[in-house]
């Protein structure tokens, strides 16, 4: 008899908790909370962020500045948008398996999680602020010294380079997908494309993104790009970059002869001969002759060094192996209307010169930060893991504790 009561109060008790759990996940079920935790990225409530500013719109474009307050860190907030709940949501999982691929390097877009509108009820991306925006906004805010230039080169290119030993294609590398934050390039989440993806649909053929387009990649419509493709595409941000001004305006249809006919005219002065080659060398015709994105760095890190500009006060080496460089902040400086016109003002002012000890590669509290996107995710995979758990448990208790009560 206590036997078949203690039976009837575990059966209770056990279905009294299972219902509670089960009221509780319907009553609190989230499907942008579920979408984090499924992918292990941080869950974040937005009234955790302050001074929220909205800094660019579009057609399907909304895009926000915001302090992320537990970690004092400013950050972008970007839209996530769809016809309907459905779509909106399988973008917003399209765009956090894009993102993920940039957790542990530098030079590409950070994710550092996901959130809500509490008003539009709208999800978004949160992700790394750039404060210079991108780079073709960048090279339209002011002129920059030659050195600035080569350093964002470069960081361009390395940060391809981490796509292309993780066995990654960019596929759609142009200055609007390049972002500036302290003196930093970083690149924007390629498309997931991987050498053998037969199912990659390109380009849209965008007058805007066609300039950067491998033109056998444009010519055939089969052709998938790869990454003799994208040696093309850092071709053309690097000539960009050297001539301030989007390439080839005007002229979307050009053939390889033709665009170095124009790059040789076009280039401006003082650009260094090896540069010039060098972003040739990346338009060859023939795309098993351009260099690979390993000879690019090797090439741009060289003409770093061997910069007159600047000075290698001391090497420091980061866990990556590679060389940080730091600059001389007093570099003469003429701006174009001192060149073109030959008169000067009473105190010009010079644009900013980068200096890579100002600002470490990997610095004490980025690494925190790293460590904490890291944890969160564990934690959140845990949390979801534990309450699975938890319910099933609860659950199969219940249906043994009603076949024992039957017995």
């Amino acid at each position: 008899m206590t036997e078949k009561i203690n039976y009837d109060v575990a059966n209770e008790m056990a279905t009294s908790d299972a219902a509670s759990i089960n009221t509780s996940t319907s009553s609190e079920y989230d499907p942008v909370k579920e979408i984090a935790l499924q992918l292990g990225v941080e869950y974040i409530e937005y009234p955790d962020f302050e001074d929220v500013t909205t800094i660019k719109t579009g057609k399907n474009l909304l895009i926000k500045r915001a302090i992320w307050k537990e970690q004092s860190r400013r950050v972008a907030l970007k839209y996530v948008f769809g016809v309907d709940t459905e779509e909106q949501h399988n973008k917003l999982e399209n765009e956090i398996m894009r993102a993920l691929q940039n957790l542990d390097d530098d030079y590409l877009l950070q994710l550092y999680g996901v959130s809500q509108d509490l008003e539009s009820t709208n999800c978004m991306l949160v992700l790394q602020y750039a404060d210079s925006g991108n780079l073709r906004e960048f090279l339209d805010q002011k002129e920059q010294l030659w050195i600035n230039k080569l350093r964002i080169a470069r960081d361009i290119a390395y940060g391809l380079r981490h796509l292309h030993k993780a066995g990654v294609v960019h596929g759609d590398l142009h200055t609007q997908n390049i972002f500036i934050d302290k003196s930093r390039a970083f690149i924007r989440a390629p498309r997931m494309i991987s050498p053998d993806d037969s199912s990659f649909t390109y380009y849209n053929s965008s007058p805007e993104t066609i300039p950067y387009v491998d033109p056998k990649i444009v010519n055939d419509e089969t052709s998938l790009p790869n990454r003799h493709s994208d040696i093309y595409s850092i071709g053309v941000v690097l000539w960009e970059i050297s001539n301030d001004q989007f390439p080839f305006k005007g002229q979307t249809r050009l053939t390889v002869e033709e665009m170095l006919k124009i790059s040789r005219e076009q280039t401006t002065h003082n650009v260094p001969e090896e540069y010039i080659k060098l972003l040739q060398d990346c338009w060859n015709n023939d795309p098993e002759i351009r260099p690979t994105i390993e000879q690019v760095c090797k090439q741009l890190k060289d003409l770093l060094r061997n910069n007159p500009d600047s000075q290698r006060k001391e090497t420091q080496i980061d866990e990556s192996g590679e060389e940080d460089f730091t600059f001389d902040e007093s570099i003469p400086y003429q701006s174009r209307d001192i060149q073109e016109n030959g008169h000067t003002n009473s105190q010009p002012s010079p644009p900013p010169v980068f200096n890579d000890l100002d600002i470490p590669r990997r610095s004490t509290q980025s690494a925190v930060n790293q460590r904490h996107k890291r944890y969160s995710k564990i934690f959140q995979t845990f949390k979801y893991n534990f309450q699975q758990t938890k319910t099933t448990v609860f659950n199969a208790f219940s249906k043994m504790s009603c076949w024992k009560s039957k017995t």
